[in-house]
């Protein structure tokens, strides 16, 4: 999983691995055509208006677990 991009090795001692949901790459490239695609490209949010806001519903980004 590490080789591949979808977890990194938490300590350097190599016994906890941190597994990704996504690629962090694949997180960029949706935020980055989220915010060109809304208009919020260069704007200040805070994590918590991009995760549980109304501007994200329907999008990736949107938490969605409830």
């Amino acid at each position: 999983m590490a080789s591949s991009g979808f977890a990194e090795w938490h300590h350097q001692d190599g016994n906890k691995l941190l597994v990704y949901w996504k690629k962090p790459s694949e997180w960029a490239t949706l935020m980055y055509n989220w915010a060109t695609d809304t208009g919020h490209l260069n704007a200040v949010l805070t994590f918590y208006e991009i995760q549980e806001g109304d501007i994200t519903i329907g999008t990736g980004a949107y938490c969605n677990y409830r």
